[in-house]
Formats: C-alpha cells, structure tokens, sequence
C-alpha cells in the first residue's frame, strides 16, 4: 500500500493538531514497514527548529518520501495545488489530519473532524461568525458526500454532533479515540520556575481562556475549597494568557494561590502531571479533551464535568 500522508500541520509544534499529526505519523512509520510513505510539508516552512520534523528523519527509510509544495494551511494554494499533487499521485489513500481537506481531491481519502466547537459554542467565534460557521460546514460536508472518502471522529461525542449539525451520513463516519502524546519529546532543560511549581501541591489545568472551558467556575471551586475546606494548595494554570470574555489575570492577581506559568514544553508538561494532586478541567465543550488521557497515563486524579466527550473518554474513577 502507498499513504499519502499530509503533514503540514506539524509546523505549530505544540498545538493540539502538530501533536495528533505527528503522533499517528510516528506510529505509521513504526509499525508498517513494508508500507510505502509520501510525506508531504509546506515548502514555505523553516523546519529547521521544529523537533517532530527532525524525529520523522530520524526514522526515514527506503519507503519514506518527503514531498514539498507550495501550499500554505487554510489558503487557496492549500486546496489547489495540494488537490493537483494529490490527484495525479499513485497513492491507494489521502490522509488529512484536520477539518479542512483540500476541497478538489478526488482519490480515495480520509479526514478527520476533532471537535465542532465553531457550531455547537455560541461565542466560540467573535467575527464574521456566520460566514465562518458556513465555511466549517460546508467544508465537512462536500467532504463527507464524496464517494471515496471516510470521516475519523475522534470521540462518539463528535460523530453524534456531526451528524446532528452537518450530515447524518454516519456509516462514512468511524470513531477513533486520540491517544496521550509522549513520544516526542523536545530535550529541554526544565526551566527554574517549573522546578520551584513541583515543590508544591497543585490542582492544574492546561488549556486556553475561552469561555466553554470554564475557567471562571474553577477558580470559584478553587476558592470555596480553600475557604470551606482549607484546601492549603495551589491552582496552576498552563497554556496561552489571552482572555475573551473575562480577564483571568485579575483573578490571578487577587489569589496569592493561583498561578499562570504560561506555556510550556513537553518535559514539563509531563512533570506537571505527574507531581499534581489532580487535573482540573471543567470543560463544558470538547471534541476529544487530550489533558484527561494524559492525566490519566500517569494515573493521577481527574476532576472533570460530565459534558461531551469528557464524560466518554474518563476513567471511570474520575469526579
């Protein structure tokens, strides 16, 4: 067999989708050897700092090939000139690890849908929101209708709402859950800030500030167990600073016992799991929810809600 596989999403390394992309990807090379690989990167792209980049030539072999377009995510290019490689290749499958696949490929292919947060969240987007829920949709759905194609959704949760929202074609459309991400680490050094965090006893919660994610309802919890049960903890929180509807920061500010340590790398991420007293995701959205899975490899406590996919993929321990 001959996968074309797209790989363009790796150059945000530590997005969700840069970690899910290349984790299937190093999986792939891994356990079929006899299959033959098209790679293929965005030739507009300095891969030269990117660390999951550098661990797939690690791996390369006879089989492997690395093909390099002229195609920029999201933009024309990336439906044209993608779709034209595409098309004229010998390859038996596409695989396109995202939403968006380019719109004119005709071979035998697979996409996959994540979440639908720009449907199902009121306030997910702030501008053109009508023009860019129509875009998602239509996307997934000229998709979905061609003969050739099979959707991933990576939760029950996110099948159900595509085929309440989208299309109700459900046979093209076959669940498979995401897995944690550990394989590629990026050999930092930990940084001094994050060693003087593992001193301590913490809830965390890695994610960004949007509303669905409920930030403001854990810090209330967070403050009510301190004053109701003397919780004498931290609650530290992981991931991008902006706000939307609220400001965090002023929450921050007031409690010496909440922390903001920013972003951060894959080492200290995995030892903030391992060292905290629980996860704390109180998320009222997710197509899949990462954090739980990884919290749960290192068999730590999950506080969750019991929306979505939360409630599909926690360990049945978790509250």
């Amino acid at each position: 067999m001959k996968i074309l596989f797209d790989a363009r999403h790796i150059k945000d390394i530590y997005s969700g989708l840069a970690r899910y992309t290349f984790s299937i990807l190093d999986a792939l090379i891994d356990t079929h050897i006899e299959t033959s690989l098209e790679i293929i990167f965005d030739k507009n792209n300095d891969y030269s700092d990117n660390h999951l980049f550098h661990k797939i030539e690690e791996k390369c072999n006879r089989n492997i090939q690395f093909i390099y377009l002229d195609a920029p995510l999201f933009g024309l290019k990336h439906h044209i000139n993608v779709s034209k490689y595409v098309n004229k290749s010998d390859c038996d499958v596409y695989f396109y690890p995202h939403f968006d696949m380019p719109l004119f490929v005709k071979k035998k292919s697979i996409f996959v849908v994540h979440d639908l947060l720009p449907i199902v969240v009121d306030n997910y987007i702030l501008k053109y929101k009508f023009l860019k829920q129509q875009y998602f949709k239509n996307l997934i759905n000229i998709n979905l209708n061609k003969k050739n194609t099979t959707c991933i959704a990576v939760s029950n949760s996110t099948k159900q709402d595509i085929v309440r929202h989208i299309n109700d074609k459900e046979n093209k459309i076959k669940v498979v859950y995401e897995d944690s991400f550990d394989v590629a680490v990026s050999e930092e050094k930990i940084s001094s800030k994050i060693l003087d965090i593992l001193e301590l006893k913490y809830l965390f919660y890695i994610g960004d500030r949007r509303p669905h994610k409920n930030l403001k309802k854990m810090i209330e919890i967070f403050e009510t167990m301190q004053k109701r049960y003397n919780y004498d903890g931290y609650f530290i929180l992981a991931g991008s600073p902006k706000n939307f509807d609220i400001n965090i920061d002023d929450y921050i500010n007031k409690n010496k016992f909440i922390k903001y340590i920013g972003k951060v790398s894959d080492e200290e991420l995995v030892l903030l799991y391992k060292n905290m007293d629980s996860l704390f995701f109180l998320s009222k959205y997710e197509g899949f929810g990462l954090p739980i899975i990884e919290a749960a490899k290192q068999n730590k406590k999950i506080i969750t809600s019991n929306l979505s996919s939360c409630i599909e993929i926690a360990p049945k321990n978790a509250l």
